[in-house]
């Protein structure tokens, strides 16, 4: 099984984005986006055999149709075709998972009647990870305080639940950051991302 057996799809952006293919095209791009999804890079080979035999396509179909298709890719530094959005989605499911495993640990140590034990994130991570000595459930209410530039989930998950879409809500995000100081701090986005809300 994929280390990532679900993909979350946004209908609305996506069909926004692929509208002007055929209905062939939009399942040869579906289906590379869900073999790429599988792979622990994310990515696909830059191949025109693999990607005919992954998109369902014989080589005469795909050579047809990789222009648009592949107009939704772009070749990565590790020389693999990546999507963008693909790519973004996989970071929150990351930080999703990571999120999980921290609740685990936090309820572990609440059993143990010990909530604040240092619980130290290994350093050979992603740039996005991040080290507490003192974790506790505010943070998985807030968010943790962000010294990278990904947006917590559940900072989006609050803006979400405030009816901002989520194309909106990354464009917010990319705005606050241009105005506001690292660390970016939960209580700041709270009132950035409400004054958003009324000038919707």
């Amino acid at each position: 099984m994929a280390e990532f057996p679900y993909l979350p799809l946004w209908t609305d952006a996506h069909l926004a984005d692929t509208r002007h293919l055929t209905t062939l095209q939009q399942g040869a791009y579906l289906l590379l986006l869900m073999t790429a999804w599988r792979t622990p890079e994310n990515a696909l080979l830059n191949d025109d055999a693999y990607l005919a035999k992954c998109s369902g396509l014989g080589r005469k179909a795909w050579m047809a149709n990789k222009k648009t298709i592949l107009a939704f890719w772009h070749v990565g530094v590790d020389k693999l075709l990546h999507q963008k959005k693909l790519d973004k989605v996989r970071q929150r499911s990351e930080q999703m998972t990571d999120q999980r495993r921290m609740a685990g640990q936090i309820s572990a140590l609440k059993r143990k009647g010990s909530a604040s034990t240092l619980v130290q994130r290994k350093h050979n991570e992603d740039p996005t990870s991040y080290t507490h000595n003192h974790i506790h459930t505010q943070l998985l209410a807030n968010g943790p305080t962000q010294n990278g530039d990904i947006l917590p989930l559940a900072w989006e998950k609050y803006a979400s639940d405030l009816g901002i879409p989520i194309e909106q809500i990354e464009k917010s995000w990319e705005k606050f950051k241009s105005i506001s100081t690292k660390p970016y701090e939960f209580y700041r986005w709270q009132g950035w991302i409400n004054k958003e809300k009324v000038n919707q």
